[in-house]
């Protein structure tokens, strides 16, 4: 939630105590929170940590990338230094580029 690109958020429906009246708002909300993914029926689409986690990196580097063209991380550091867990992003993308390319390698 420290991210500066982060577009995630939540539409909530104030009402009055009347009932009468209300209004549809937006709110900030963060992808990597439980309750992010919870639809009115309770399914939890992403209930787990690694299953938020995962969804975070593809959106962030894949598929705003594939929309956009760029991936929407501004190099910061700000998840880095927040992170608990000390999960530096950068270094799980250089990784995993880096697995690619030697599968890709071994395999021809």
């Amino acid at each position: 939630m420290t991210c500066p690109t982060c577009i995630c958020f939540d539409v909530l429906d104030q009402m009055d105590l009347s009932l009468g009246e209300g209004e549809r708002v937006r709110e900030w909300d963060g992808c990597m929170l439980e309750p992010f993914a919870k639809v009115a029926s309770g399914e939890n689409f992403r209930e787990e940590r690694e299953d938020r986690l995962r969804h975070r990196f593809f959106r962030k580097y894949a598929y705003l990338y594939t929309r956009h063209g760029k991936p929407f991380c501004c190099g910061c550091g700000r998840c880095v230094r927040q992170c608990l867990a000390g999960i530096d992003p950068v270094t799980v993308i250089n990784d995993l580029i880096d697995a690619h390319i030697k599968e890709g390698t071994s395999s021809g």
